[in-house]
C-alpha cells in the first residue's frame, strides 16, 4: 500500500499499524488468557444491491439491389431490466464454535415484451464449525471451491481434521444449473495436507455415470512468489478434462512476472443432449446403447487451450508498465446425431491459434491522492482476423471521499481474411457517491458506434447503454 500511495488518510492509518506490529509487546500470562478469550457474540452483515439496465439501438445498412444502392434503417431498445441481488450472513462466534447461515440472491425482472423474470438463489446454506476439535459442516445450496463438484449444488460438504496438517472431506449433493435438464447427482471424497490436495467424485444423470473424477490441486503462496495448479482427469472416459497453472515471482527491482497456462475439456455424458430435442439422457438411450451415447457425448464435446505470459514493472512512486502475450485455441467438433431425437448438428471447424499482444502503462496519484490513469494498447489476429488493433484510456478521480468519476474510451479496429472490416468506438462515463459508510450510489452512460463492410453490404450502428444502482451494506 505504501508503494502505491504517499499522501492520503490510509497513509498514516498503516504506518501506525505497521509501527504496533513491528513494536515488542510483553504479556502476562493472566493477559494472554483474557486476550484469548471470545466471548459469544451475533450478528448479521451482508448488503443489498439494485441495478436498472437500459440500451437502445439504431441499425443502418447499406446494399446493392437490383443494380441500385438501397439503404435499411430500423431502431430497437434491445435491454430494460432491473437486477436485485442479496447477499445475507448470520454468524454465531464463540471461544469453540464459527457457524453462519449464509443466503445469496439474484431477482432479475425483465421490462421488454415477451421477456421472462427469474429469480436465482445462489446460495443458502448453513454451516457448523467447530473451532477447538476442527470439524465443519456445510448443509444446502453450495459452491465447494474445489473437491472435483463442477459449480454450484444443494447437499452437503463434511470435514474433519486441519488443512495444515491432515483433513478429510466428503461431499455429496445435485449439481444446479438452472436449466430444464435433470441435473446429476454426485458423492465424492478428498484430502488436504498443507498446500495439497486430492479428491476423487462419481458424478452419475438419471442413473447412468456422467463423470468419474480423479483430481488435484496445489497451492503456494510466500513472500512474491505465488503458484496455484489443478489437474482433474475422467477415469471413466479416460481423458483429461482439466490441466492449469498460474504462478508469478516478484523481484525487488519492482518487477513482476506472471505465467497462466489452461487446458479445459469439461466431457461429461450430459453434453450429448447438446442439440438433441430431448433435455432426458433416458430419452437417447431408449434409441441407442450407452457405447453410442458416451461416443455422442464425446462428439459434442470442444476443449480449449489458454496461455498467458506477462510482465508488470514499476517506474516510479506514481507510474507502472506492462504487457503480456496470449494464445488461444478451440478445437472443432465433428458431425453428429443422425435423428431428431438426438439431433443432427454439422461439424465445427477449429480457431486455429488466436494471438494477441497487449501493452499498459498506469499512472497513479499524479494530481491527487487517489487518482488512476491507465492507457492500454493491443494487436490481434486468427485465422479469421487478418490483423486487429484496439487502444483503452481509463482514469478515475476522486473527490475527497465521497465522490467519484470515471471516463474511458475504447477503440477497436479489424480487418478479416475476407475482405470485410470492422471499427468500434466506445466511450463512456460513470459517477459513484458514498453516503455515509453504508450506503453507495452510482450511475453510467455509454455508446457504442460500430461501423462493419463486407463484400455485398456495410451496416453502422448506434447503441445507447446506460445503468444506475445503489448498495446497501448492513
Amino acid at each position: 500500500y505504501l508503494k502505491l500511495f504517499t499522501t492520503g488518510p490510509g497513509v498514516q492509518a498503516v504506518k501506525q499499524r505497521l509501527a504496533g506490529l513491528a513494536s515488542p509487546q510483553v504479556k502476562t500470562a493472566q493477559s494472554q488468557a483474557s486476550s484469548k478469550k471470545i466471548e459469544p457474540r451475533s450478528f448479521v452483515q451482508g448488503g443489498i444491491s439494485s441495478r436498472y439496465y437500459f440500451g437502445q439501438s439504431d441499425f443502418e445498412t447499406t446494399y446493392q439491389f437490383n443494380g441500385a444502392s438501397q439503404t435499411d434503417t430500423y431502431a430497437m431498445k434491445d435491454q430494460s431490466m432491473l437486477i436485485t441481488n442479496v447477499d445475507a450472513i448470520g454468524r454465531y462466534v464463540s471461544e469453540d464454535y464459527d457457524n453462519r447461515v449464509v443466503y445469496r440472491d439474484v431477482a432479475t425482472q425483465n421490462f421488454l415484451p415477451k421477456q421472462t423474470n427469474r429469480n436465482r438463489v445462489n446460495a443458502a446454506y448453513v454451516e457448523v464449525k467447530n473451532r477447538t476439535t476442527d470439524y465443519s459442516a456445510r448443509l444446502g445450496r453450495q459452491t465447494t471451491g474445489g473437491a472435483g463438484v463442477m459449480g454450484r449444488f444443494d447437499g452437503v460438504y463434511a470435514g474433519f481434521g486441519s488443512s495444515q496438517d491432515l483433513r478429510v472431506n466428503g461431499v455429496a449433493g445435485q449439481l444446479v444449473d438452472f436449466n430444464s435438464t435433470t441435473q446429476p447427482v454426485f458423492v465424492g471424497v478428498s484430502v488436504e495436507s498443507g498446500p495439497y490436495s486430492v479428491y476423487l467424485l462419481n458424478q452419475t444423470i438419471e442413473g447412468v455415470v456422467d463423470r468419474r473424477a480423479l483430481g488435484g490441486e496445489f497451492r503456494y503462496f510466500e513472500g512474491k512468489q505465488t503458484a496455484y495448479s489443478a489437474v482433474d482427469y475422467d477415469i471413466f472416459y479416460n481423458v483429461l478434462n482439466t490441466l492449469t497453472f498460474t504462478g508469478s515471482q516478484g523481484f525487488e527491482t519492482g518487477t513482476t512476472v506472471n505465467f497462466m497456462a489452461d487446458y479445459r475439456k469439461n466431457l461429461s455424458t450430459r453434453n450429448a443432449l447438446n442439440g438433441a430435442t430431448t433435455t432426458s439422457v433416458q430419452d437417447l438411450l431408449a434409441i441407442m446403447t450407452e457405447d453410442r451415447l458416451n461416443q455422442l457425448a464425446r462428439d459434442r464435446t470442444a476443449s480449449s487451450t489458454y496461455t498467458q505470459a506477462g510482465v508488470t514493472q514499476r517506474l516510479s512512486q506514481t507510474w507502472m508498465t506492462g504487457g503480456d502475450l496470449r494464445l488461444s485455441k478451440i478445437t472443432g467438433m465433428p458431425a453428429s446425431g443422425s435423428t431428431a431425437l438426438e439431433g443432427i448438428l454439422y461439424g465445427t471447424n477449429d480457431t486455429g491459434l488466436e494471438k494477441t499482444v497487449t501493452g499498459q502503462l498506469i499512472g497513479s496519484n499524479l494530481y491527487s491522492d487517489a487518482d488512476i490513469t491507465t492507457l492500454g494498447v493491443s494487436y490481434f489476429t486468427s485465422d479469421y482476423v487478418a490483423n486487429g488493433q484496439s487502444l483503452f484510456v481509463y482514469n478515475r478521480t476522486s473527490f475527497g471521499q465521497e465522490f467519484s468519476l470515471d471516463t474511458s474510451w475504447n477503440f477497436y479496429r479489424q480487418a478479416d481474411n475476407y475482405g470485410g472490416s470492422m471499427s468500434r468506438h466506445i466511450p463512456m462515463v460513470r459517477v459513484a457517491y458514498q453516503v455515509g459508510q453504508s450506503v453507495s450510489l452510482d450511475a453510467d452512460l455509454g455508446v457504442e458506434l460500430s461501423t462493419s463492410t463486407g463484400s455485398f453490404q456495410t451496416t453502422s450502428s448506434r447503441r445507447i447503454f446506460s445503468s444506475v444502482g445503489f448498495r446497501w451494506n448492513f
